[in-house]
């Protein structure tokens, strides 16, 4: 070590390798990698059918959900009727529907957090299409209003 460097900096020795390999590792990744994908002259149109299938599968899983819970949701009204005519008097009356609607009303939540999400999802990917307008004018408006 020379009398100018830290006493720390002498066991350094394997990790000044392991650090220069990964500098070497994520510029290439980062940086050269980079600049080859911007030089592909169709890019803009892969990246874009690639993000529509992420999308499109991410709607296709949402849409399975809605099924199911659809699914629940009528065999628990079906399961309450057949029940009110055939159970013993706990289940028909007053109690038997409240018991129905607090089940059914966090099946009814869940559907709709659901489809909510689905709608974002398919405003989100809209505007992905179209390089986000609705984001450029909230940030136009916002650097109007701040002066830059």
């Amino acid at each position: 070590a020379s009398p100018r460097s830290p006493s720390w900096q002498s066991s350094w020795g394997p990790l000044e390798l392991v650090f220069a390999a990964l500098a070497a590792f994520f510029r290439s990744w980062f940086v050269h990698l980079a600049d080859f994908a911007l030089s592909l002259p169709r890019l803009p149109n892969i990246v874009g059918f690639i993000f529509f299938y992420v999308f499109a599968q991410a709607l296709g899983l949402l849409w399975g959900f809605v099924v199911i819970i659809l699914q629940v949701l009528t065999r628990r009204l079906v399961d309450w009727l057949v029940r009110s005519s055939t159970a013993p008097e706990d289940f028909v009356g007053v109690t038997g529907a409240v018991l129905l609607v607090c089940r059914c009303y966090v099946l009814l939540a869940t559907l709709r957090v659901l489809v909510l999400t689905a709608g974002g999802l398919w405003t989100l990917a809209w505007e992905a299409l179209n390089h986000f307008p609705t984001v450029r004018r909230v940030l136009e408006r916002s650097g109007r209003r701040s002066g830059a």
